[in-house]
């Protein structure tokens, strides 16, 4: 009477068993719906990061990180690019006909927020000091997120009196000394005879020394800042 005892025994166990094998497969199941579901969600997550992401450069100096920068809808890798909108903007006209001379301001303070589009100093000759015997050659000055445009259309054919500063300086108050670190004429729109040393930018101050150049109304200046 044992044997059919113990395979009575056996038979039950598997009867038993059914259920629970059954309920495992339906939790696997159930584990594998949520998988599915996780990797395309993840898959997803991936294809937005491709495409708000600038590509990975291919030469690393040093290591980089993940940036949200002010004023871009793309995460950047490493440092943030340039970008001056928002930012206020000084402008000033100088003088200084000799070395030994005193360098002399022939414009009334100036200052502008930085905002696209729009012309930040539309009329320089409205900021002309009278009386100081120095004419006053009347451009437009439009900034943007990178770059400075000098438009000659509202003056007539002429040159700027030579001297060692006939100068537009630019002073950018939001922006930290020495953050920018390159100044350079956009030579594919710019039509005055610039030369690079007639164009630099020292602390948060960009210089465009025009002396000695002749202009007309079709005369255009642009100078692109970078970081």
């Amino acid at each position: 009477m044992k044997k059919p005892i113990k395979i009575l025994a056996t038979v039950l166990a598997t009867l038993t068993a059914v259920p629970v094998l059954a309920n495992q497969v339906e939790i696997n199941k159930a584990a594998i719906a949520r998988n599915s579901t996780t990797i395309k969600s993840n898959s997803e997550s991936i294809q937005y990061l491709q495409d708000i992401l600038f590509d990975i450069p291919s030469k690393i100096a040093k290591p980089m990180s993940l940036k949200i920068c002010k004023g871009s809808d793309a995460i950047h890798w490493g440092t943030c690019p340039l970008n001056l909108l928002g930012t206020e903007i000084d402008l000033k006209i100088i003088y200084q006909p000799s070395s030994s001379s005193t360098i002399k301001t022939l414009t009334h303070p100036a200052t502008a927020s930085i905002v696209e589009p729009g012309i930040e100093f539309p009329r320089t000759l409205d900021l002309d000091i009278i009386g100081d015997g120095i004419p006053m050659i009347n451009v437009s000055i439009n900034v943007g997120n990178d770059f400075i445009e000098i438009d000659f259309s509202n003056a007539s054919d002429g040159k700027f009196w030579s001297a060692v500063e006939n100068t537009f300086v630019f002073r950018l108050n939001d922006i930290e000394s020495d953050k920018i670190t390159s100044a350079t004429i956009d030579s594919s729109v710019t039509t005055l005879e610039l030369e690079n040393s007639d164009v630099r930018f020292v602390g948060n101050e960009l210089f465009i020394n025009v002396e000695n150049l002749s202009f007309n109304s079709s005369t255009f200046v642009r100078v692109n800042l970078g970081i």
